[in-house]
């Protein structure tokens, strides 16, 4: 209870005491704004010379920089110094009063107005009390915060959020009563590197893995769209961010196209290169001067070494084995219908000669159709011996030479297959020389423009030192108040 009735009696009292009257100010004031007119400017007569004011500009905050729309607001101090001739007094009259405070409203007030504006408004936020000196010195420090258009270099952006002081000179413009001052104000690049910088570069690396894929895996194409969809959105993010100006195009913007048109060269080569994979000899005859280039030279440049694929030898002896069975088959079918048509002829033949011999025994005696017929058992006999001798004797002719076209007809097949399956894994060794080729081609650019395209900035690794900025810009504003 007893603090709560000493912090009411501190409240009251305190107005109490401020508002008591001091009589020498109260005649001072009485006495300088005697006929004083706020309206009319502070001069003798009309052919004396204009009013000098002295202007400065403290920068205390940047609160916003909206690159978009290009507007700055900025948190400032303007300063204001001029000269009254109307309020001079003597300070022993009035108790030695040197200074007072006025009211803005009540004394004549340089007009101040910002040209760049971008809201409308173009006075002062708060109007604080003049500081009047016995001189007839005025000095006006009124706060504002202004919303002021500006032309945003996006050249090196993001090498341009955080941003850093540079600079903030003043320039009096026809040395009378435009002053302009010229706020150089640097983007601190560690967030947008981190957010926008890193992505881009790793997918522009990420593509060249592209190359690395194998060609049979059917993914080449997916990733390298992928890749293609992730930087058109990187594209819209910085769009949104810089203003639709012609004048320059961003570092950023010129990697995003490098690595776009990059991908798009990606994907068409992909295509190429699948094509060239799935070729075969039933198609495609592949040329000398391919067989040089990319099956004798280049796989010497890149250490390259065909593999030897046992999972391709194994099906291919399946193959050939399963073709020799079918084969043999069929020669065994038309070998035994051969050898049947064979004896047929023969016993025909034999037949024959025996009807003939049998024509010419109606004229002869008993006799000797007698003696005739032990000739005919006997010649008989000998010659289905001497037939069944050379049928014998023909086999042994015909295995032989089935047995060779055994071989030759075997042989073709194998050959052929052979053929045809060296020649379809020379078109997939081509496609695999033709990708390590690019894999290099597309590192090499793709680092080069990196290093040329993000490097090209002046101060990729510049260090601003804000408190050195600030304090050369206190230095450059007390000698300007002294020399005034």
């Amino acid at each position: 209870m007893w603090w709560w009735f000493r912090f009411s009696i501190t409240i009251i009292l305190v107005p109490v005491i401020l508002a008591y009257p001091n009589s020498a100010e109260e005649r001072l004031l009485s006495y300088i704004f005697d006929g004083y007119n706020s309206l009319i400017r502070p001069v003798l007569n009309a052919s004396s010379p204009p009013i000098e004011v002295f202007f400065s500009l403290a920068f205390v905050l940047l609160i916003n920089v909206d690159e978009k729309n290009q507007i700055m607001q900025t948190n400032v101090w303007p300063t204001m110094k001029w000269n009254d001739y109307q309020m001079q007094w003597d300070p022993r009259e009035f108790d030695g009063i040197k200074t007072i405070r006025v009211p803005p409203d009540k004394v004549w007030l340089p007009d101040i107005v910002l040209f760049n504006n971008a809201d409308g408004n173009y006075l002062v936020s708060f109007y604080s009390n003049v500081v009047v000196e016995h001189t007839g010195d005025m000095l006006w420090v009124p706060p504002a915060v202004y919303k002021s258009s500006c032309l945003i270099d996006v050249e090196f952006f993001p090498f341009d959020g955080v941003w850093d002081l540079m600079d903030a000179p003043g320039l009096l413009i026809d040395e009378r009563s435009k002053i302009s001052y010229q706020i150089k104000i640097r983007r601190k690049a560690l967030f947008y590197t981190v957010i926008l910088i890193m992505p881009t570069v790793l997918m522009a690396f990420l593509s060249m893995m592209v190359f690395y894929l194998p060609a049979e895996s059917s993914e080449k194409i997916t990733l390298a769209i992928s890749i293609l969809l992730a930087l058109v959105v990187f594209l819209l993010v910085v769009s949104k961010i810089l203003p639709p100006t012609s004048s320059t195009i961003p570092l950023m913007a010129k990697y995003l196209l490098m690595t776009f048109i990059m991908n798009m060269i990606t994907i068409m080569v992909s295509v190429i290169i699948i094509n060239v994979y799935f070729r075969g000899p039933a198609t495609h005859i592949m040329p000398s001067w391919v067989k040089t280039v990319f099956l004798k030279l280049l796989p010497v440049l890149f250490v390259m070494r065909r593999p030897e694929s046992t999972e391709k030898e194994l099906a291919k002896m399946k193959r050939e084995k399963r073709e020799r069975r079918s084969m043999k088959s069929a020669l065994k079918t038309f070998f035994k219908r051969a050898d049947a048509k064979l004896i047929d002829d023969q016993s025909k033949q034999a037949l024959i000669n025996k009807d003939r011999t049998g024509s010419s025994e109606e004229k002869l005696s008993s006799d000797a159709k007698k003696a005739i017929e032990a000739i005919e058992y006997i010649t008989t006999h000998l010659t289905h011996d001497n037939a069944f001798k050379r049928v014998s004797q023909d086999k042994k002719i015909i295995e032989h030479e089935k047995r060779r076209l055994k071989n030759i007809s075997s042989s073709c097949p194998l050959l052929f297959t052979e053929l045809f399956f060296q020649q379809r894994e020379e078109w997939k060794f081509v496609s695999v020389v033709i990708d390590r080729l690019l894999l290099y081609l597309f590192f090499g650019v793709t680092t080069g423009g990196t290093m040329g395209i993000l490097l090209s900035a002046p101060n990729v690794f510049e260090h601003v030192n804000q408190t050195a900025v600030i304090e050369r810009l206190k230095q450059q504003a007390a000698e300007e108040m002294l020399n005034s």
